[in-house]
C-alpha cells in the first residue's frame, strides 16, 4: 500500500531498485501499475516522474506493464502525465496498445 512504499522511501529505498533486485527486473511503478495499484503510483511518480518511462531489460515501462494486465485507468493517468510514454516501443516494438490487446 502506498503507506508502506512511503515508509520504506523515507528509510532510503530507492524508486528505481528493481523488485528482483536484479538490472533487468521491474521497478515499483510497473509493480503498482501491473497490480492496479494507481494510489501507489501517483506517490511514485510524484517522487519521480522520470518512473513514468523507466523500462526494464524487454524496454517496458509502467504503461506497458498495466495495459498487460488490464489496468485502463492506470494507463490513462500515465498518458495524461506523459502522452509520449503511451508511444514508447519494447524491444519487440510493441507500444502499451499492442499489449493491451
Amino acid at each position: 500500500d502506498e503507506q508502506a512504499v512511503r515508509r520504506h522511501l523515507l528509510r532510503g529505498a530507492s524508486p528505481h531498485q528493481t523488485a528482483d533486485g536484479r538490472q533487468h527486473g521491474w521497478r515499483p511503478a510497473q509493480v503498482a501499475a501491473a497490480h492496479g495499484h494507481f494510489k501507489v503510483l501517483q506517490y511514485l511518480i510524484e517522487v519521480d516522474e522520470s518512473l513514468l518511462a523507466a523500462a526494464d531489460a524487454d524496454g517496458d515501462t509502467p504503461a506497458h506493464a498495466g495495459a498487460m494486465h488490464g489496468h485502463l485507468p492506470v494507463v490513462k493517468f500515465i498518458g495524461e502525465r506523459d502522452p509520449s510514454v503511451l508511444q514508447r516501443k519494447n524491444k519487440k516494438g510493441r507500444t502499451c496498445a499492442h499489449v493491451a490487446a
